[in-house]
């Protein structure tokens, strides 16, 4: 096997374990390959067995996954694909990669990546929206920043990895925050959360100078819109969108219901707030009972301040 550290624009750095007497670097990381590996396989012993069964089937949960486990079986929904890109190897050689997220009955979400010739079988094989039952990759250190809501380890696909078709899934159950634990402050900074309100106020598109990490000045386009639900009546809560996407709910009017699935929660100026980054989702006017109860209600609280 041969060790690899790649990039792709927009992408996280993985590493495909190899050569045990070479050092591989990530980023500004530089890990001595061997050491990992003893480490993660005298691990392996001692790690947790939290299952669930469905149809006779025992399948572990995403959140036990542990670096180099063996003999692991998980259900996930894929919720993103993303496009074949390509990178080049830590010795210059070319390749492609693709990746992809997956969640399980609990709501959390892990990182797959495939390189090289496995991509064709994968990228046949795996449709977002569609009940997978994963076994046979290599579980390893998920490289970049952590991200909320996901597992801190990802899922590395070769040719032998199986993904079988799965229609007795637990569908992840979509649990949502009201507004006013934000003000309260009953949610963690950089937690990942899913909310449901109404578009009380659309700002003004804005640019901002940012900083990349090679010196370099960008400028970058923001939006601010404020949330109001039922459980907040008195405030609001503050929601900022980058990029496309800013202009994209810019175009949305107020008095919209919006449904924010995976928001980050962030402190600005002593409260809580909430922003969408490229891992968000964002859904207006959503056809649900809950979306049409708050519509009801905003419009309701919108003709008793007019009275008064």
């Amino acid at each position: 096997m041969t060790s690899i550290c790649c990039s792709a624009a927009s992408s996280d750095t993985y590493l495909v374990m190899g050569d045990v007497d070479k050092a591989v670097t990530v980023g500004e990381v530089t890990r001595d390959v061997e050491n990992v590996a003893s480490e993660g396989l005298a691990r392996c012993a001692e790690i947790p067995s939290l299952k669930s069964v469905q149809a006779d089937v025992v399948y572990d949960s995403i959140s036990s996954l542990k670096v180099y486990a063996i003999n692991w079986k998980i259900q996930g929904r894929c919720t993103r694909k993303s496009k074949i890109t390509p990178f080049q190897s830590g010795k210059g050689k070319p390749g492609t990669m693709m990746t992809f997220d997956f969640q399980d009955g609990s709501g959390k979400k892990i990182k797959g990546v495939v390189f090289n010739d496995a991509i064709e079988m994968l990228d046949q094989k795996v449709f977002v929206g569609k009940n997978y039952a994963i076994s046979k990759a290599t579980v390893q250190n998920r490289f970049g920043r952590p991200v909320a809501g996901y597992h801190n380890c990802e899922l590395l696909f070769y040719k032998h990895s199986q993904l079988e078709d799965e229609d007795d899934f637990v569908v992840p159950v979509e649990r949502y925050r009201r507004l006013c634990e934000l003000d309260s402050g009953d949610v963690e900074i950089d937690s990942s959360i899913n909310v449901l309100g109404v578009v009380s106020s659309v700002g003004t598109m804005q640019n901002m100078e940012i900083k990349n990490s090679d010196g370099t000045i960008r400028d970058a386009a923001y939006l601010e819109v404020q949330l109001v639900n039922s459980s907040f009546k008195q405030g609001q809560v503050p929601v900022t969108f980058w990029g496309p996407t800013a202009a994209d709910v810019r175009r949305h009017p107020a008095g919209r219901a919006m449904k924010l699935k995976g928001a980050v929660v962030v402190s600005r100026e002593g409260r809580l707030c909430l922003k969408a980054t490229g891992l968000t989702d964002v859904e207006f006017d959503p056809q649900t009972d809950a979306a049409q109860d708050l519509i009801r209600w905003f419009d309701g609280s919108k003709k008793r301040r007019v009275c008064e």
